[in-house]
């Protein structure tokens, strides 16, 4: 491995212990969303380490193809694939509840010229790569053609709405997050829509759109997001309170997710950062307590878990850094199965029942102890795979392979 150029400047004021998720503002409903709550852990699930096509397997619905994870949410799972559709899954049977196809055709008139204009652009990862979000009466979808729409649980449909989405070579992948009232999505930049009616409550140009999905912080009491290319916005009304707080953050554009843990977040993929942020009144204050040139750069969001710092780049290159100073505590590089050895790194990481779970799109999973040692539990393999992240809750763990959703429980 490389070598790493590495600065630190830690604050003795953070306490290197902290692996808190993303707060929850008071009085608002629970959401789920991409990786959960953003963080990528699942404190509370115990999901089996190994399986395969015949083993640990509690069933296998056929969905479709696409990019975005599934999401779980009182007892239902919500998916996006392609061509355009929004189905909820039964988490305990894998029977399909309700779908809704979103095509160009199954729109209203007046959406239909304007969704049609964009399912003719080339992407490579298809139009169905964003992940739902869901506040537990509404779940809310985002398509790369730029048509959002928001359902109820049982599959009535409240509103839809189309913002002009780029051209991007690999596709939109910024999930919609719901925070503060809001429901944002980064289509050329940051918008925030009314999730009852859908209406736009504000823009921020300075947000640019980005392949990564913006992570939730709570600072003072106050809801804020920061995107992955380092802006901090006050969700309630779109206020930038600071931009560009860690050098070097974008590279090629991949963009991969900021995690936050307390009021630290992490950025970047080969440029990366921890800046601890502060919030007084409406200033806010940043410290970048370290900065880590990796190895290569990556498609997988990198997660933070008992003081430490996960990260895998794009051919395997495996990273522990130390949370708190970003010294580098594991190096090494993942092996892929026999035949293998060309699946692209694309689902991030997620930590369950202090285990890390890798993934990649050819349908093998590598889980490993989330700890200093990461040693190896079990690799496991299925027939296909996918570019999804997958999901937790309770004893199972959710995944796509192919055009099939899985179950995988003991």
């Amino acid at each position: 491995m490389a070598s790493r150029l590495l600065t630190a400047t830690v604050s003795l004021a953070w306490m290197a212990s902290s692996v808190s998720a993303p707060a929850q503002e008071p009085g608002s409903k629970p959401t789920a969303g991409f990786r959960g709550d953003g963080s990528g852990l699942y404190p509370e699930s115990r999901p089996p380490a190994e399986w395969g096509e015949k083993k640990n397997v509690k069933w296998r619905t056929r969905v479709g193809k696409g990019y975005s994870s599934p999401v779980f949410s009182s007892g239902r799972l919500y998916v996006t694939s392609d061509p355009a559709e929004l189905l909820c899954v039964d988490a305990a049977t894998g029977a399909i509840r309700w779908n809704a196809p979103l095509k160009s055709g199954d729109l209203p008139p007046d959406l239909q010229t304007k969704v049609q204009a964009h399912e003719k652009d080339s992407t490579s990862c298809g139009f169905a790569s964003p992940t739902p979000v869901t506040d537990e009466s509404n779940v809310y979808a985002l398509f790369g053609t730029g048509l959002v729409v928001c359902f109820s649980q049982d599959g009535h449909r409240k509103w839809l709405r189309h913002l002009d989405p780029a051209k991007r070579s690999y596709g939109h992948s910024s999930s919609p997050v719901l925070v503060a009232g809001r429901l944002l999505v980064n289509v050329r930049h940051l918008t925030a829509l009314d999730p009852e009616s859908g209406a736009i409550c504000w823009q921020s140009p300075e947000a640019e759109e980005t392949y990564g999905t913006a992570v939730r912080m709570n600072l003072s009491d106050t809801p804020v997001v920061v995107t992955p290319l380092g802006v901090v916005v006050r969700a309630r009304d779109g206020r930038v309170l600071a931009k560009e707080i860690a050098e070097e953050l974008g590279g090629d554009e991949y963009g991969i997710s900021p995690v936050a843990s307390g009021n630290v977040v992490y950025l970047g993929d080969r440029n990366t950062s921890a800046v601890r942020l502060e919030l007084r009144g409406d200033q806010l204050l940043t410290k970048k307590l370290w900065s880590a040139e990796m190895d290569r750069g990556a498609y997988a969001s990198a997660v933070v878990w008992s003081g430490l710092y996960f990260y895998v780049g794009k051919s395997g290159e495996y990273s522990v850094l130390d949370a708190a100073t970003g010294a580098a505590v594991l190096e090494r590089l993942l092996t892929l199965a026999p035949g293998r050895e060309n699946a692209n790194l694309y689902p991030s990481l997620v930590v369950a029942d202090g285990a890390l779970f890798i993934s990649d799109d050819s349908g093998q999973t590598l889980v490993v102890e989330a700890t200093r040692a990461s040693r190896e539990i079990a690799r496991n393999r299925l027939p296909a795979g996918s570019g999804s992240t997958p999901t937790l809750a309770g004893s199972s763990i959710y995944l796509r392979a192919g055009d099939d959703l899985y179950c995988l429980q003991k």
